[in-house]
């Protein structure tokens, strides 16, 4: 545990986090898990094929299914000959009976339609046994001492080589048995132990049956060209989960609503990771679950009351928390299926011809597989909807058949005054406009807390010591207490993102504090902090140096100028969903932390 960790209580940032939610910027495809259900893996990124693994391996476990081995390997493009990558999940089973293959065969026609090489001829009968070196052979390799005989179940045509994708059933045998012909046996039944002979017509002592899912993703080829080809990530990951399942006799779930929305859901959870609290943002949280997710995840409710979900708008500049309403939406599991789509790439699919576009025909075929409500989440909406873009008449077509098809959008901007207003009509996007405005003293407060913990994590040392400041004492019980509440009242119009910097600087001079104090700067441990404690001055420099980077004033007139866009009947009062008309007050001769903090030390709660 890193010495920040131990101070902040809060973990470094999760590989798994991806930058892309906490940008204003989603101008590129967002990597997984939040695009589960439109992009395949990126096999470039180990960082996602770990996320990837971990939800087959978290749904696995859930269904009782067997545990996959997953890897990326490098194979050899038959056409090209240079090496390409492969996402390869593997199985491992000593028996194998014809209705567990009949089952595979299933599973290769659910995910790769009705084209899948089958283990039967199209009159029924049982179909010869493909013979191919073994998989692992580098191109133009001879098989040696051991060659295989299986099934390949995929919908490539010629001899199968580990270049292709399907599923592969096979068993390693022996040149011997190669030399006697072994075929598939004429019954339709599959080999065992007991019914593959090799030449001697003895009993062959072959090892286990192998299967293997091998799958193509996004990734860059040798002249630095961007591929994006194989399964969507849910579709590869219900296709793993699927043949998990037959391989240890459990029945496969109905092909409608299948397996995909139990995986998008652990997608988000592993990728997002726990929920946190959204100081001061509980109303807008409230505004949307009210407008359009309790609508949406309770039909019936809502058809007996003759409601209706509407589409919701979260407006605000940047760092005031849209980004974390979306997250905490994308963890709920309410029945939604809450899919993020980039502007740039819708943008770019609305000019196409409707036979080649690809993300809204996937995204209806997933809401009529799963039966579930779809809500499409669309961030920096003025880049696609500004009234200058051709793409937003596109656009304006296209919301209508969203709109009659039952989806919902959830869309942020920082500039609502450049959407095309016809957008902005009910039954379009326009259904409900939430402001997220800059945090209240209070919320503050709150944020602060949230990024500091009392003591040290493993040994619980306090980080506060008694103070005392211009004659009044403070005890260090309520130093943390009052020193956050006096730095809640002096950073007015600051984000949650620079009241975070604020701690995040503090630990800094803190840590060097103690560096210094111990002349050096490596090995030290937690019991470094013994007889140790923040002082005011690590706080006030981390303050001074946070607001020379920061334009308070700027920030407050942006606030309430999008404040009287989204909220025009607001008036000058203070609302709980954005910050008030008039500024909040401080004291001239409070504009330091050590003369805010005695003042606040000296007010009776």
């Amino acid at each position: 545990m890193s010495k920040a960790e131990q101070l902040t209580g809060q973990p470094p940032p999760s590989s798994l986090e991806h930058d892309w939610l906490e940008s204003e910027n989603t101008h590129r495809e967002p990597p997984l898990p939040i695009n589960g259900l439109l992009y395949p893996v990126d096999l470039d990124d180990r960082r996602v094929v770990k996320a990837f693994e971990s939800v087959v391996d978290k749904v696995i476990s859930e269904v009782g299914g067997l545990p996959a081995k997953i890897e990326t390997v490098q194979v050899d493009d038959p056409r090209s000959g240079f090496p390409i990558p492969r996402i390869v999940i593997g199985f491992r089973v000593d028996e194998l009976d014809a209705e567990q293959l009949a089952q595979l065969e299933e599973v290769a026609v659910r995910v790769y339609g009705d084209d899948v090489r089958g283990t039967k001829t199209r009159q029924g009968k049982a179909a010869k046994t493909h013979f191919y070196p073994k998989l692992d052979a580098g191109r133009g390799e001879k098989p040696s001492l051991d060659s295989t005989i299986g099934w390949y179940l995929g919908t490539e045509t010629g001899t199968p080589n580990r270049s292709y994708l399907g599923i592969f059933v096979y068993r390693h045998i022996g040149k011997t048995d190669i030399a006697a012909g072994v075929a598939a046996r004429k019954d339709g039944d599959w080999f065992t132990e007991k019914t593959l002979t090799d030449n001697t017509g003895q009993t062959y002592q072959g090892g286990s049956y192998i299967i293997e899912i091998r799958e193509s993703g996004k990734y860059t080829d040798p002249n630095g060209g961007v591929v994006n080809s194989g399964l969507y990530q849910t579709d590869l990951a219900e296709l793993a989960i699927y043949v998990s399942m037959v391989l240890t006799g459990k029945k496969l779930p109905p092909v409608r609503p299948g397996l995909t929305y139990r995986i998008y859901h652990r997608m988000n959870q592993i990728g997002l990771g726990p929920d946190t609290e959204l100081p001061g943002l509980e109303p807008q949280l409230r505004l949307v679950e009210k407008t359009m997710i309790l609508p949406l995840a309770s039909p019936e409710l809502t058809e007996a009351l003759g409601g209706t979900p509407k589409s919701m708008g979260l407006i605000g500049q940047v760092g005031t928390g849209k980004t974390q309403i979306i997250k905490h939406f994308l963890r709920q599991n309410n029945g939604i299926m809450m899919v993020p789509v980039s502007a740039y790439d819708l943008e770019t699919e609305l000019h196409k011809a409707m036979e080649r576009r690809r993300i809204l025909p996937r995204v209806r075929d997933i809401a009529v597989k799963v039966e579930k409500p779809v809500v499409l989440v669309i961030e920096d909406l003025e880049f696609l909807a500004n009234s200058d873009n051709e793409a937003s008449n596109l656009l304006l077509n296209e919301l209508a058949g969203i709109h009659n098809s039952g989806y919902r959008v959830l869309w942020t901007t920082n500039h609502l005054e450049k959407i095309n207003p016809q957008l902005l009509e009910p039954e379009r996007l326009g259904g409900g406009l939430v402001f997220c405005g800059l945090p209240t003293a209070a919320a503050r407060k709150l944020i602060l807390d949230q990024h500091l913990v009392v003591a040290s994590r493993t040994k619980e040392l306090p980080l506060f010591n008694q103070v005392t400041i211009g004659g009044t004492s403070i005890s260090s019980s309520e130093a943390r207490d009052k020193l956050l509440q006096a730095l809640a009242e002096l950073t007015e119009g600051f984000t949650p993102r620079f009241l975070k910097d604020i701690v995040v600087e503090a630990i800094g001079n803190f840590m060097l504090r103690i560096s210094l104090e111990k002349c050096r700067l490596d090995g030290l441990t937690e019991l470094d902090l013994e007889g140790q404690g923040f002082n005011v001055g690590d706080w006030d420099e981390a303050l001074q140096k946070v607001r020379r980077s920061y334009d308070v004033e700027s920030r407050i007139r942006e606030d309430e100028r999008l404040r009287k866009l989204t909220l025009p009947g607001s008036g000058g009062s203070r609302s709980k969903l954005g910050f008030p008309q008039t500024a909040e007050g401080n004291d001239d001769d409070g504009s330091t932390l050590a003369s805010q903090l005695l003042r606040v030390a000296a007010s009776v709660d």
